[in-house]
């Protein structure tokens, strides 16, 4: 149900137990097609609020982000089941060292086990999660993590809390500011934000246009999608467009050219 939202390693765990990389999900689907049905949404969330340091939250979710086959659904789950979930287990977190229970359970590999004819793995259910927010310093945690994931949200989706700031006006397509955009970087005018590879940082790069312009009433800015897929020169409608304006005879020279 949810495995073209979050971002889950295409290669299954037990084929790839050592190498994964930092920020992307475990692929449990050797469990399917028993697995329980919300078990990545219970994944996401115990990592987003347990695993992943806090000073890593917002780079956790900019990956996410990043390697998202829907944007739109993927704020949605921030929003109506991330946030949620932490003001309830800040609210009414309890402490409990009993396991289960689970009837006819059978015991799988990585901690898994099968109940009733469903798969699912302990440490994500709910009686986990609220026990670990019950421990020592945890609810002032995810008091700070909630507040940090709603501030994201409201980055990414353009509401930065100020209405009366001054923006640009953008009478275009999403898809022609994004495109020029990448052009001025391209050419050495803009320095855009960086992720710790060295790679643009698209996420991050949408959210600050979306910030510093204004659009038409027709466009949807409701997500960065738009922005995030148009500024990837390797994205096919990216390309397609760019070579439309080439015909155009659209050309912005390098910067050093103009010194």
């Amino acid at each position: 149900m949810f495995q073209n939202i979050f971002a889950i390693d295409s290669v299954q765990f037990s084929k790839n137990e050592n190498d994964k990389t930092k920020y992307l999900l475990h692929n449990y689907n050797q469990f399917s097609p028993k697995l329980k049905g919300d078990f990545y949404l219970r994944y996401f969330t115990k990592e987003i609020l347990f695993d992943i340091d806090i000073l890593e939250v917002n780079d956790f979710l900019d990956f996410q982000f990043e390697h998202t086959e829907n944007v739109d659904k993927l704020l949605d789950i921030l929003k109506l089941k991330v946030l949620p979930t932490t003001q309830s287990l800040i609210d009414n977190a309890y402490l409990s060292d009993h396991p289960g229970p689970y009837s006819n359970e059978k015991s799988l590999d990585y901690g898994f086990i099968e109940t009733n004819g469903v798969i699912l793995n302990d440490t994500y259910e709910d009686r986990v999660l609220f026990s670990s927010a019950k421990q020592l310093g945890k609810k002032e945690d995810l008091i700070q993590r909630k507040e940090i994931i709603s501030l994201y949200i409201n980055q990414i989706i353009g509401l930065d809390g100020n209405k009366n700031i001054e923006r640009l006006s953008w009478h275009g397509n999403l898809s022609h500011l994004a495109l020029i955009i990448s052009e001025l970087i391209e050419h050495g005018y803009i320095d855009p934000p960086l992720k710790g590879n060295g790679e643009i940082n698209t996420t991050q790069l949408s959210k600050l246009l979306l910030k510093a312009f204004r659009f038409d009433k027709n466009i949807n800015t409701d997500s960065n999608e738009t922005l995030r897929r148009y500024l990837n020169p390797d994205y096919e409608k990216s390309i397609a467009l760019r070579k439309k304006l080439d015909e155009q005879g659209f050309y912005i020279p390098n910067s050093k050219m103009m010194n």
